[in-house]
């Protein structure tokens, strides 16, 4: 029996390609996943963040001994809030977040 080693040589060949190609294209679909975040999620995380950004803001202004004098105020139903002013600040803050 005679052995054409050009056989050989190209079915080496072509067994290692597929292994290639077979090997590129299962990296290629790991390479492809991701993950997205939705617009609400993203609004969510805005939200939490400027809340964040706020509360630290307080935090600096205000001693913990005059945050305790309106909490106590909150507690005892004595703090009054201007609703006028109130409602025009939710909606200035709400137009910051969505950009107008």
């Amino acid at each position: 029996m005679k052995i054409n080693t050009n056989r050989v040589t190209a079915a080496y060949l072509n067994k290692t390609k597929r292994n290639t190609t077979k090997e590129s294209s299962i990296k290629e679909s790991f390479s492809t996943d991701k993950i997205e975040i939705s617009s609400k999620a993203k609004e969510q995380l805005l939200i939490h963040d400027e809340k964040n950004k706020i509360v630290a803001n307080i935090e600096e202004k205000y001693s913990e001994k005059s945050l305790s004098q309106v909490k106590k105020k909150i507690a005892e139903k004595q703090y009054n809030v201007n609703h006028d002013e109130l409602a025009a600040s939710m909606l200035d803050f709400m137009k910051s977040i969505k950009g107008e």
